[in-house]
């Protein structure tokens, strides 16, 4: 993890500090590691699909092309 940027107010530190660490519990460092993954993987399910999405509302290459014709 970062540490704490300065220049920050104690207040803004506090709030940095309190939005950096991770609380987890399990015996041996390969149990913590698949933790980090889970949380890891299942943020960046959710983030790829965030992404996923606003790209389809920008996205000017889709088009319906009527080929109902001769």
């Amino acid at each position: 993890m970062p540490g704490v940027p300065s220049g920050l107010t104690p207040c803004q530190r506090r709030r940095v500090r309190d939005f950096l660490p991770l609380d987890l519990t399990g015996c041996g460092s390969a149990e913590l590691h698949a933790q980090v993954a889970a949380i890891h993987d299942a943020e960046a399910v959710q983030r790829q699909a965030d992404a996923d999405a606003l790209s389809a509302e920008i996205d000017p290459f889709t088009r319906e092309v009527d080929l109902n014709c001769e």
